[in-house]
């Protein structure tokens, strides 16, 4: 956006009418309205609201007070651009406080043109964005060292931002996760109920599902994973992207691995015990026999397990 002024005097006037209904206008939804110089030497005014301090005379020390000192070089160097274009200066930096702390700001400055092009003014707005920065600055923290895996996933299936917690369950470098998809590191006979679910999550049929699914590292060893994956859509309600939370659950699969075997090592001891054995429950009926308890009742399993112990059991005890 730029505006032209008329170069007569006879209409300086009507001119400054026009940019005071400007910055009225701008003034309504921002909480900064500024005046540059031609070249941004000098800050010709600046009402600051309560964001930041104001600036009624023209000042050439506006940087020092106004932009925190790691931002200046950013500033100095979007503002050359915006000269060098004759274009919209637009950027998000650090800003003194009027009460001293350092805040956040969405700068944006047009330049005004006079009828040969030439820049004669800068004429901008800044909003207070710290309240959105602090809350990035605290999800940023949460997301990066978070001891579960957290993940941006496009719709076509590639890692957009991970943490480092994705890189070690998946056994993956940052670079080598960017290269691939889920679907690459999917063991293939999980990847189908994956899909599925990712389409019906598209399709608005559910919200969000959790599944326990397999993941291959690069040397094809495999971790378990339990992995809930939501949806984010855009204000229009188009699917953005998918946000995706990754636990690894591999040492329980394991230890529920190492209880099975032990548990089937018990049972077959029990069958092939020499001594008849049953397992019954509060109410008596048969939970479990042994071959040696059904060659000694000769009883077949499948006509014991069921019944109660008193039909088996002689009357007199």
């Amino acid at each position: 956006m730029s505006a032209t002024l008329r170069g007569p005097a006879a209409e300086s006037r009507k001119d400054r009418a026009e940019a005071e209904q400007l910055r009225a206008f701008v003034s309504a939804f921002a909480e900064v309205v500024y005046r540059m110089s031609p070249d941004w030497s000098e800050m010709r005014c600046l009402e600051g609201g309560n964001f930041v301090s104001d600036t009624r005379e023209p000042s050439r020390t506006w940087l020092d007070k106004y932009i925190y000192p790691d931002d200046q070089a950013q500033v100095t160097a979007a503002i050359a651009a915006a000269i060098r274009s004759k274009g919209v200066f637009a950027l998000e930096h650090r800003v003194r406080r009027a009460n001293g702390s350092v805040g956040w700001a969405f700068s944006r400055a047009a330049p005004l043109l006079d009828e040969q092009g030439n820049i004669t003014e800068w004429f901008g707005a800044a909003t207070d964005v710290t309240a959105r920065r602090q809350a990035e600055a605290r999800y940023r923290v949460i997301f990066d060292d978070a001891p579960i895996g957290i993940a941006h996933v496009a719709l076509d299936g590639r890692w957009l931002r991970f943490n480092q917690a994705v890189c070690a369950i998946t056994g993956r470098s940052r670079e080598q996760l960017e290269r691939l998809t889920f679907a690459d590191i999917t063991h293939p006979e999980d990847l189908e109920t994956d899909w599925s679910n990712v389409r019906r999550l598209v399709a608005g049929e559910i919200t969000s599902y959790s599944m326990e699914k397999r993941y291959l590292r690069p040397d094809q060893s495999v971790v378990w994973a339990n992995l809930t994956v939501s949806l984010l859509r855009d204000p229009a309600g188009l699917p953005e992207h998918f946000i995706a939370i990754v636990e690894d659950i591999t040492g329980r699969k394991q230890t529920q691995e190492r209880l099975r075997e032990s548990e089937e090592r018990l049972r077959n001891l029990v069958r092939q015990s020499s001594v008849g054995i049953a397992e019954a429950d509060a109410a008596g009926r048969l939970r479990f026999v042994n071959d040696r308890y059904c060659a000694l009742l000769g009883y077949t399993r499948e006509e014991l397990v069921g019944r109660n112990v008193r039909d088996v059991t002689h009357p007199d005890d």
